[in-house]
């Protein structure tokens, strides 16, 4: 309650004070800018002051100022710049300041404002224009400018610097800063002074120009200023040869002859002296004594007769070195570089013929075989032909004179020493055998070209080698013989003969023979005759020898080979056959194959059944026939055989007891004989017994068996005898019990063995007695049988087992115990009292590991790691090791040993083996590594593994890393690079990793030592000394010819630092030193300067010339700019055919006229052009001359009076007027009559002048000052400038301005060498009289060229042309895929493009050539890595451009930049990979069929999505309760769950593309609804569902808690209502049990842990609109009536509070009248405004948002609804501001400020009551935390602040405003 009354009587309180104020007093400045400077540089608009002044009656204060450079906010104090300000023109600003209050007061101050200086002036030069003249041998140190001045009008800017600007020079100045030098003699911050001296020397031959560009700074402003330096000449160049032929003479030239000659000329360009010529020798000339030079004219002659064919002129030439020695006077000629010149010739000798082919030697012999082939040169044939002569007369043709359809000659012509040779074109011809065995042949060389025909001939005999091409030829066409098969080893068979045509071992003397195919080995023949014989063998006719049972005939081939039967010897071959012819040689054999023939015969008869016929066979076609005999019997005379057929009987009945000893059988031996061999067979007969006994028993049985006789239990064996043979079935026995026994007893058929029955029970209380009737029966027929009675009595006995107790029992153990060890004592009972129990182990017995995974005893042999002692007592039998076998489950039995037939139990014993960390880990093997050096930070090196048989590994760590090289994962032990490794820093090293496990109760740990060797790389590029060379040589140089080393070194170690050179010449017209760099002119190279005066190459240099693979090597490139020197091979051109020129007759002498032009494409003096006036071409009084070097037509002398026409023809000739080149031009000049002087032309000073401009400038820039003077007086004296356009007078073209007093030309525009490169204008110099004189003058303007063209790619559509191309993923590294262009429109080196990638390869994937634009790859890519890459290439002139633009939208507008786009195509090489590694999912046991469970998701690399993804389960889904849908991966059950159904199922999920699989682990809980729990949250369902996962997050963060799962959602439920704007949210959870087990938590224990973990973590519940958690069964019963109690509360306070109101608002109106008058104009005011509705402001505010939170659940609150008005307030006011800010500890602070404001400005909408006269209006707007004090809350979370205002109109005017600030 208190919260709410203190607002109200702050309101109280100053209301009352307010009733009684005092009288207005004016303000007083506080802050009122006297203490105020400025800076100059503040900007326009900046806010640079606030005044202030105080009011004692706190009334309301407004601000005016006086001055242009300020305003003032009125309200505010504010003072803002409304200009720029100049300290150099107001240091002091002088300013008048007001501050007003309501009722005019005013407080005035007078303020002198200082402006303080910023440094905004430009550091000038004294003059705008620096141009100077100094002579070319100034000493070096000279002064160039004296008084070089700077000055700068700032006083608070640096020391003013002036340097030379290398940056700011045109390219072909930049050497101007090491020329020239700048020399300070005094410096401040407000001027500079100094001089310019001379550094180096100049040369004006080589320069006449130079251009220094100084700038001066004065540490923020810079001010370039070029200073033009004009280089004049002086006698110091030595000549230069200007024709230096290298003529071509015959040979035979005779003595004295002239040859050519040689001309220089002193190489000043002025005061040339006379030159003179010497022969001189070095080491490229010989000293010769064949040629003479003259010295004075150069003319070069024989001393002696030419020969072509002397020693001397082997080659064809001679060089002769000449040198030019200026003159220097009184007869001494120069001795020095600068006097003198050297230069060499080559003279050419062409021959004559004067010799004719000769061969060397004139005869050849060679041997071939017969056998060669067409096309095959004769072997050893080389015939060498020489004709001394050169040319055509060298040249001659081969000709074969006979036996040209055999041979050809080859080549058909030579030249000078030339081989030839003779080839067979038809080897038809040649054969040894047909002849002939000798060719002769005649070759002619001879020349067919000259007149001579000079030839020689040559004779070759070619000797024909036999060769073996004949096969040999038998003589039969075809063999037959026969043989006995026993005839012994040498029997002659047959002779084979053949024949062969060839000569010696290849014909038939050197046939051998030879047989083959089966049965070959049965015979031998001689390889020389032929003979054919019997193989010796052993066995003739049996065994491996010839055998006619086993082959009567032999087919065999025969080989007859030549070369005595060597493996290159020719073959042929023959069929042999071979019949042999049968012997007696075999005995017979029984047609029965055992070893004894066995029959049977009944007592009393003669025949044996089967019968006994003993067949023998004979396989021999020769001999007699085979008969039969018994050899032996045991009872003589009784047996009987018929000798043809074998047939055996008795001679009479047999009895049994005729057998030998009652056996039963007789023995027979039979013979059979084909009369030389005999064979023999034994018989057995068994006589078969009759049955004539019975069976009978001897013994009386009678016998007990216990009651608890087993099953399967023997009992007694009972015997009966046979009078009968046993050997016969008669005698035989076989038992069987009668019937009536129960079954309870069998006997065995055979040894009458009596036991209990599979089923037998005897129970003595029902049976006590069985008899049984047991019948044996022989086997004779008849049958005859015998009885016996056995009587079995029953025994009783004690039949109670044990059992154990519990059935299963557990223990468990530690694995470090030791052997012996007591774990246990297992128990059981027995009913019996009198019982003895002893245990046992037995059956199956098994075990687990840890993982679960059963145990092989095979493997480790667990079943005897514990004993069990007879009294139970359970002990260690060996060492444990748990991670083998972790939980042992052994089958215990119970053994009760009194009774006679034990009694037993069985039961289980459970033992788990507790762990003890007693084992350390041990790494896995590794190998020490090698890795590339220069591998960047974090690369991934080798992985570390380590193992722990007991417990997981913790972590990895470093304990020994030297220099930081390396750093290892904690978790995962992957080594990856920590510092940066260079291999010439360092070339190994090592580095220890400990690995820790994680085992209880002690960590262990294990380390180990790798070693890395650091492998070198080729991480630096070969450097160049120089960034670019340069060369001079003349043109047409010949090959060899030196021009420049460069040179370049490596900082990679080994064979990457070894550095190699390449010139990048495509015209091959020059070669370099690969090791040396020194580069040189190719051989036959055209350089022609006037076709290019400039050759740019790239020098390559590379390193590692081991190996060329362009991934390894690296290489680094610089232009050699090479300037050819001319020579005079161009003529000139006169720029007009005819030249016309206008002239007063009073022109003074020796004035020019005009000039005419002459163009000679040469260079120096060969296009020096000399002009002269041809004789009698016209002007035959001589009024005009022509200067030999301008080309200028002057008066020679006065034409006063000669009015008229003159026309003459010039000559322009090169070289000075010495060369061997002219052209011809006419002159036309018409003299007028004259009124006046025409002005005279002092600049240009000579006509045709030309001078150079830079291109790409800038307009108006001066080009040059013209000046013309005229002699007369008045305006006949005044010039004025001009031009002479297209015959028009004016001052401006369209490319030039000239100001028409001052003379200065300036640019129009900015000039483009490549458009235009040369301006000639016609200079007009007009004075003012009437009519006006005027002189004209010609001025060339040459544009040089400057970089100003970038290279530029192909625009299209405005933009960039974009690049695309396509890379296979998998394309091996160095794949050239695609090339870009671009053009530069420079000329010469500014031409040269280089190619750089500046963007989008930071992984230094592609690589770009780097001059000829093509893309390669360096690396094999990834398309999962990256499916595209965009990469910037920029196109520059800089061979060494790096520079970088970083704006996207820059560059694609940029020409010089264009973006390559680089698709990779795809292959399918990636599996898919699962959203997560493990999922889970719950289903309740009343699920439906069908419900979805949860959804796996797996995406491809190869084919983004799942299109291409199958889904199956492949493991845990025995019982068939889960499906899943192949395609989007949902999960279902496909049958109904029950609550017996198993709670956790472990599912393996396999997703598989077309070729690649992946799997992945799926938990599905199955709970029962009672174990489900809701969570109500404050928010609607639809918001609810957006954050599940934080909520599911969250909860799996306690400690109780690993699953979560969430089975529905849905609309808050309280009691039968439902409340939508908040929502239920049903879940279940899941805890880990053991390794692999879970348990699902009850409803109780989920919210126990639920609400513990939100009083712990208030925070993350509140966020996430958790008000509080549920069983399933639980309803919401109360309703909280707290803010219906506060609504009441709130009311009548209102109620209390507006009567107070309205018994202070009378005692005001009763105070004062003057309060009352304001009252009611303020009253009218508020009336009379309209009412504006922002339409844009929403109507409505619904607070429900912002409610205090609670436990319970609230009752839902409906929107409130206001009126929106908006208002304004005239009068000025009072604004209380209350803060108020509630902390859980309900602590509450107001502070209240009172302040007079003026009218606020229109505000935004406010919340209005419509009331007669007074408003309540509510702004509600978001503020900052902005209250005056807060008091501390204990929670840390930022709270929202709200700021509510409220404006009350009411009686008093003290109350026109207030504002209450909530937060």
């Amino acid at each position: 309650m208190h919260a709410y009354l203190v607002p109200w009587l702050l309101v109280i309180v100053g209301g009352v004070h307010q009733c009684y104020g005092q009288t207005n007093k004016a303000p007083v400045f506080v802050k009122d800018m006297s203490e105020f400077f400025i800076s100059e540089e503040t900007p326009k608009g900046t806010s640079v002051y606030t005044l202030s002044a105080t009011d004692e009656e706190n009334d309301r204060i407004t601000y005016s100022i006086d001055a242009d450079m300020f305003r003032v906010d009125r309200n505010t104090g504010d003072v803002y710049t409304t200009r720029f300000l100049d300290y150099e023109d107001e240091p002091i600003l002088y300013i008048k300041v007001v501050a007003k209050d309501s009722v005019g007061n005013e407080a005035i101050a007078n303020v002198q404002i200082p402006v303080e200086d910023a440094n905004d002036n430009y550091p000038l030069f004294s003059r705008a224009i620096y141009t100077t003249e100094i002579f070319e041998n100034l000493p070096i140190g000279s002064t160039v400018i004296r008084d070089f001045l700077v000055k700068d009008l700032d006083t608070q800017n640096e020391v003013i610097k002036v340097q030379c600007n290398v940056s700011a020079s045109a390219a072909q100045h930049k050497e101007s800063c090491d020329t020239f030098q700048l020399n300070k003699h005094s410096d401040s911050n407000r001027d500079w002074n100094g001089t310019l001296t001379l550094r180096k020397p100049v040369d004006y031959e080589k320069k006449k120009l130079y251009q220094y560009t100084a700038t001066a700074s004065d540490g923020v402003n810079y001010f370039t200023q070029s200073i033009e330096i004009i280089i004049k000449n002086v006698q110091d160049s030595p000549p230069t040869f200007i024709y230096a032929p290298s003529p071509t003479v015959d040979e035979g030239k005779p003595p004295n002859s002239f040859i050519s000659y040689v001309e220089a000329i002193d190489g000043d360009l002025e005061d040339k002296r006379p030159v003179v010529y010497e022969l001189f020798y070095d080491n490229t000339c010989a000293n010769t004594e064949l040629f003479s030079v003259n010295q004075t004219r150069g003319n070069i002659t024989n001393i002696k007769e030419l020969d072509r064919e002397s020693p001397e002129l082997a080659e064809g030439f001679i060089d002769l070195c000449i040198r030019a020695r200026e003159v220097i006077g009184n007869g001494s000629f120069g001795n020095d570089e600068s006097s003198t010149a050297t230069t060499s010739i080559r003279i050419s000798v062409t021959d004559i013929n004067d010799n004719n082919p000769q061969f060397s030697p004139s005869t050849y012999t060679v041997n071939i075989q017969e056998d060669i082939t067409n096309r095959t040169p004769l072997p050893g044939l080389t015939m060498t032909v020489n004709d001394l002569d050169t040319g055509n007369a060298g040249m001659y043709n081969f000709k074969l004179l006979d036996w040209t359809h055999v041979f050809t000659v080859t080549p058909e012509n030579g030249r000078g020493q030339t081989t030839t040779g003779i080839v067979v074109i038809n080897s038809s011809f040649i054969d040894y055998e047909v002849g002939p065995r000798q060719f002769i042949l005649y070759v002619e060389a001879k020349e067919d070209d000259t007149a001579e025909s000079l030839s020689s001939t040559s004779t070759v005999t070619v000797n024909v080698i036999d060769v073996n091409d004949n096969h040999p030829t038998f003589v039969q066409e075809e063999y037959k013989a026969r043989v006995r098969e026993t005839a012994p080893g040498g029997t002659e068979v047959i002779t084979i003969q053949a024949t062969d045509e060839d000569s010696g071992d290849k014909g038939t003397v050197g046939i051998r023979y030879v047989l083959m195919g089966n049965g070959a080995d049965k015979f031998h023949i001689d390889e020389l005759s032929g003979r054919v014989t019997v193989a010796n063998c052993p066995t003739p006719g049996s065994g491996d020898c010839i055998d006619f049972e086993r082959n009567n005939r032999y087919e065999l081939t025969v080989v007859a080979t030549d070369l005595k039967g060597e493996s290159n010897g020719l073959s042929s071959f023959k069929q042999l056959i071979i019949d042999i012819d049968d012997d007696n040689d075999n005995k017979p054999r029984f047609i029965f194959q055992g070893s004894l023939y066995v029959s049977y015969v009944e007592e009393l008869k003669t025949e044996p059944s089967p019968e006994v016929i003993l067949k023998a066979i004979d396989i021999d076609t020769v001999g007699g026939p085979v008969t039969y005999s018994i050899v032996s019997q045991d009872i003589e005379g009784l047996w009987a055989i018929q000798p043809t057929t074998g047939k055996v009987t008795a001679t009479r009945g047999v009895l049994y007891l005729d057998t030998p000893g009652n056996q039963g059988f007789f023995y027979i031996t039979v013979r059979a004989t084909d009369g030389k061999y005999d064979a023999t067979i034994n018989v057995k007969i068994i006589v078969i017994d009759l049955n004539d006994n019975s069976p009978y028993f001897t013994t009386i049985y009678d016998l007990e068996i216990p009651e608890l006789t087993p099953p399967n239990t023997f009992v007694v064996t009972v015997k009966a005898f046979d009078k009968d043979s046993s050997s016969s079935a008669a005698g035989q026995i076989n038992y069987k019990i009668e019937p009536g026994n129960q079954e309870k007893f069998t006997i065995d058929l055979v040894s009458g063995n009596i036991s209990t029955s599979s089923d037998a029970a005897f129970d003595y209380d029902v049976q006590k007695l069985y008899y049984l009737t047991i019948l044996a029966t022989d086997k004779g027929k008849p049958q005859l049988t015998g009885t016996v009675t056995v009587t079995v009595s029953i025994m009783d006995e004690n039949n109670k087992n044990p059992y154990f107790l519990p059935t299963i029992q557990r223990t468990e153990v530690h694995e470090n115990v030791g052997t012996q060890y007591s774990i246990y004592k297992v128990s059981a009972d027995d009913k019996d009292n009198d019982a003895i129990l002893k245990y046992y182990f037995q059956e199956p017995i098994t075990a687990r590991t840890p993982e679960g995974i059963s145990t092989d005893p095979n493997i480790y042999n667990f079943k005897d790691l514990f004993i069990i002692e007879e009294g139970g007592v359970v002990r260690t039998n060996k060492r444990l090791d748990r991670d083998k076998a972790s939980v042992l489950t052994y089958t215990m039995i119970v053994v009760d040993v009194k009774p006679t037939i034990h009694q037993t139990g069985e039961g289980t014993l459970i033992i788990n083996i507790l762990e003890y960390n007693d084992q350390s880990p041990y790494f896995l093997p590794y190998n020490n590594i090698t890795i590339d050096e220069e591998q960047p930070l974090g690369s991934y090196i080798m992985a570390m593994q380590a193992r722990d048989e007991d417990d997981a590994i913790e972590g990895y760590e470093m304990v020994s890393n030297p220099q930081n090289f390396f750093g290892i994962a904690y978790k995962t032990g992957i080594v990856s690079v920590n510092s940066r490794i260079d291999y010439e820093q360092i070339q190994s090293v090592s580095f220890t990793v400990k690995a820790t496990d994680d085992g209880s109760p002690q960590h262990l740990s294990a380390t180990a030592q790798v070693f890395v060797t650091i492998r070198n790389i080729n991480d630096n590029q070969p450097q160049f000394d120089s960034s670019s060379y340069t060369a001079y040589i003349p043109e047409n140089s010949p090959g060899g010819t030196p021009l420049v080393t460069v040179s370049a070194s490596d900082l990679d170690l080994e064979d990457f630092g070894v550095v190699r050179y390449r010139l990048e010449d495509s015209s091959g017209r020059f070669l370099i030193d690969e090791i040396t760099g020194d580069v040189t002119v190719a051989a036959g190279a055209i350089l022609d300067r006037e076709t290019l005066s400039t050759i740019t190459v790239s020098v390559m240099v590379y390193d590692t010339p081991s190996n060329p693979d362009p991934n390894v090597r690296r290489t680094n490139t610089v232009p050699l700019y090479i300037h050819l020197g001319d020579i005079n091979d161009n003529p000139p051109k006169f720029t007009k055919s005819e030249y016309f020129a206008s002239i007063i007759e009073t022109i003074p002498e020796n004035t020019q006229v005009l000039q005419v032009y002459a163009k000679d494409a040469d260079h120096g003096q060969n296009a020096n052009i000399y002009f002269f006036k041809e004789p009698n071409s016209g002007d035959d009084n001589d009024f005009f001359s022509v200067s030999q070097r301008s080309g200028h037509i002057s008066t020679g002398k006065s034409v006063l009076g000669y009015q008229g026409t003159y026309r003459f023809r010039v000559i322009a000739q090169d070289e000075g007027g010495q060369g061997p080149h002219k052209a011809y031009a006419y002159v036309t000049i018409e003299v007028k009559p004259a009124t006046n002087a025409p002005p005279e032309w002092i600049i240009p000073p000579m006509e045709n002048m030309t001078i150079f401009v830079l291109e790409s400038q800038y307009l108006g820039m001066l080009v040059y000052e013209v000046l013309a003077r005229d002699r007369d007086s008045g305006l006949n004296g005044v010039v004025d400038y001009g031009f002479y356009d297209l015959g028009v007078f004016t001052r401006n073209t369209s490319e030039f301005r000239i100001n028409s007093v001052t003379g200065v030309i300036r640019a129009e525009i900015v000039y483009d060498r490549e458009k235009e490169d040369r301006y000639d204008l016609l200079l007009v110099a007009r004075d003012r009289g009437d009519p006006f004189l005027e002189t004209t003058r010609f001025l060339t303007i040459k544009i040089l060229d400057v970089n100003d063209n970038l290279p530029v790619f192909p625009i299209v559509n405005g933009r960039t042309k974009l690049f695309r191309f396509n890379v296979e993923e998998g394309e091996a590294a160095g794949k050239v895929f695609g090339k870009v262009e671009a053009e530069d429109a420079d000329l010469d080196i500014y031409a040269i493009i280089y190619y750089y990638i500046i963007a989008g390869n930071e992984e230094s994937k592609f690589a770009i050539n780097a001059t000829t634009g093509e893309l390669r790859t360096t690396t094999v890519l990834d398309r999962e890595d990256k499916y595209m890459y965009t990469l910037d290439v920029q196109a520059t002139n800089n061979v060494s451009d790096h520079s970088v633009i970083t704006s996207r939208r820059k560059r694609a507008i940029d020409p010089t930049i264009a973006t390559v786009i680089i698709t990779i195509s795809d292959t399918n090489d990636m599996p898919p990979v699962f959203t997560q590694k493990q999922y889970y999912g719950c289903i309740s046991t009343r699920a439906a069929f069908g419900e979805r469970i949860l959804q796996v998701k797996a995406t491809d690399l190869d084919s983004p999505g799942i299109v291409d993804i199958s889904f199956s389960i492949v493991e845990g889904n025995d019982d068939g309760i889960f499906s899943i849908d192949e395609k989007s991966g949902v999960i279902v059950n496909i049958k109904i769950l029950t609550a017996d159904a198993a709670r956790t199922h472990n599912l393996v999920i396999e997703a598989q593309d077309p070729t690649n699989l992946a799997v992945t682990n799926v938990l599905i809980f199955v709970h029962e609804p009672e174990e489900g729990a809701k969570l109500i949250i404050a928010q609607p369902v639809s918001e609810s569902r957006l954050f599940i996962d934080q909520i599911r997050k969250v909860l799996e963060e306690s400690d109780d808690i690993d699953y979560v799962c969430v089975s529905d959602i849905v609309d808050h439920q309280t009691g039968d209502e439902s409340l939508s704007l908040w929502s239920d949210i049903h879940l279940s959870a899941v805890k880990k049990s053991g390794e692999k087990t879970f348990r699902i938590l009850s409803a109780d224990e989920l919210k126990t842990i639920v609400e513990k973990e939100r009083e712990e973590n208030r925070d993350s519940f509140d966020l996430l609109y958790i008000r509080d958690i549920e069983t399933e069964t639980e309803n919401e019963k109360f309703i909280d009536g707290t803010p219906v109690l506060a609504v009441v509360i709130i009311i009548a306070v209102l109620i209390f509070l507006g009567l107070l109101l309205i018994i202070i608002a009378y005692i005001c109106i009763r105070t004062s009248q003057k309060h009352k008058k304001r009252m009611i104009e303020t009253k009218r005011l508020i009336a009379n405004q309209p009412v504006v509705v922002n339409p844009n402001l929403n109507p409505v505010y619904d607070n429900r948002g912002f409610e205090l939170e609670t436990t319970k659940q609230p009752e839902p609150q409906q929107p409130v609804y206001s009126q929106v008005l908006k208002t304004f307030q005239q009068e000025p006011s009072v604004q209380v501001t209350t803060s108020v800010e509630a902390s859980p500890s309900s602590n509450m602070e107001i502070d209240m400020e009172r302040e007079r404001k003026p009218s606020p400005e229109p505000e935004p909408a406010m919340l209005f009551a419509e009331q007669a006269d007074d408003a309540l209006e509510v702004e509600i707007r978001d503020s900052p935390q902005s209250s005056r004090k807060s008091s501390p809350s204990s929670s840390p979370q930022p709270q929202e602040e709200y700021r509510i205002e409220a404006e009350i109109g009411a009686a008093c005017d003290f109350w026109d405003w207030m504002s209450v600030e909530v937060s």
